[in-house]
């Protein structure tokens, strides 16, 4: 699974000193590397501090910051997004957005909650979103994702013909990197691919 892939936990680093008031660039390497994974650079107060999070990985070729936000509430849940569609899905120089859906369970329509803009393959994208789990009757939500060519305006779809990647069901109260991507199948036709979601708990 892809979440195998995404390990949290705390990196064992002792506390950093900056200058007050000065740019600092601050850089993470892995052990034995004299290349930089990550870096930026902070501008901090007398007296303050800040604590840095990245999401990580070479096999998902993923490396980004994560934003330090309070705890998320109990009937709620935090999003990232995660591009791992293949070339077949998302060809290499196509420009798309990301459109969240909400299914709204009195009127079974479809409501869009948020667009992220420029997802890009194999990145993690900046922003995140903070989402309810329940209706108002407490009935459990169900979220589509929808990737849209900005050039063209049409959706990206599966081998199915499907354009929508459905999600529910996840726990409240928890901070989500959701990893889009595409199994590829084969039933005696020839390979095609098949969309889901690896959630992953931060």
């Amino acid at each position: 699974k892809l979440s195998e892939l995404l390990t949290p936990g705390p990196a064992l680093l002792a506390p950093q000193v900056a200058e007050a008031g000065r740019p600092t660039k601050i850089a993470f390497r892995k052990p034995g590397s004299a290349n930089a994974a990550l870096d930026t650079v902070v501008l901090l107060d007398k007296g303050e501090t800040i604590n840095l999070r990245i999401a990580y990985s070479e096999d998902l070729s993923m490396n980004g910051f994560l934003s330090n936000q309070s705890a998320v509430s109990m009937d709620s849940m935090s999003l990232r997004l995660f591009n791992k569609y293949p070339e077949a899905i998302q060809p290499s120089g196509m420009r798309a957005d990301a459109i969240l859906y909400v299914l709204n369970n009195t009127t079974g329509e479809f409501e869009e909650v948020a667009t992220f803009e420029n997802f890009e393959r194999l990145r993690l994208h900046p922003e995140s979103i903070t989402v309810p789990v329940r209706d108002a009757g407490g009935m459990d939500l169900t979220y589509f994702i929808r990737l849209k060519n900005t050039q063209t305006g049409a959706f990206l779809v599966d081998g199915t013909g499907n354009d929508m990647n459905v999600f529910g069901g996840l726990e409240a109260g928890k901070e989500y990197i959701l990893m889009l991507a595409a199994i590829e199948m084969n039933y005696g036709s020839g390979p095609f691919h098949f969309f889901v979601i690896e959630p992953v708990v931060l």
